[in-house]
């Protein structure tokens, strides 16, 4: 009877050491690869970030083509009302937003009035001498998630700068830069500033699906 248990204990064992010599195998092979495996997802994830800048920085580029047309339009104005006349063409839609423009030092709504009290984001804008284009900030009035695009205006002498406030939803459209490949992105200006987040539903943070 000894001897039978001591054959059936065995074979118990020895599965025991190979599942232990199998486990340990797998280990050491993950261990290996694990370095290549991280290179490889930072290779993917260069890419995958790169199509996507590619498709903001051409939403960008619209929306200062944009003010372009607006911008050559009141280029040669002969006066302040002449201005705002120009100004009302544009102002209210989604692709213009709300207008403002700079002249002699102060700001001027599309209609011509002086905002005094405007928001830091648009006084940011004063004496600049290239485009820029501020962070998402909220409208205080509105109550509603804003970004600022800014162009200098030169050979004026009505006006120095033009500025357009369009709804952040309205520039730019997260899942239409989404891809298949950047389940989570944040829009972050080199200066650090967060416009928007996007995370799509069901995203599950692994390795190889995040990526900055």
């Amino acid at each position: 009877i000894k001897d039978n248990s001591k054959k059936s204990v065995l074979p118990r064992v020895l599965m025991c050491l190979l599942v232990i010599i199998l486990v340990m195998y797998f280990i050491s092979i993950i261990a290996g690869y694990s370095p290549f495996y991280n290179n490889s997802a930072e290779k993917n994830a260069i890419v995958a970030i790169n199509k996507d800048t590619i498709k903001i920085e051409q939403l960008i580029d619209e929306r200062y083509e944009d003010l372009m047309e607006v911008k050559d339009s009141i280029i040669d104005t002969s006066s302040h009302n002449a201005v705002v006349d120009v100004l009302n063409n544009y102002i209210g839609s989604e692709q213009f937003g709300d207008l403002r423009f700079f002249s002699n030092g102060k700001i001027y709504d599309a209609n011509g009035l002086e905002v005094a009290n405007e928001y830091a984001e648009i006084k940011a804008f004063e004496g600049l001498n290239r485009r820029a284009f501020s962070g998402e900030y909220i409208d205080s009035m509105l109550s509603k998630s804003c970004v600022a695009f800014y162009i200098p205006v030169t050979g004026s002498a009505n006006i120095s700068g033009l500025v357009s406030i369009i709804e952040a939803r309205n520039f730019i459209n997260l899942e239409g830069v989404l891809n298949e490949n950047s389940k989570a992105l944040s829009i972050i200006t080199d200066g650090g500033v967060n416009l928007c987040d996007k995370v799509e539903d069901g995203y599950n943070e692994s390795i190889g699906n995040n990526y900055f």
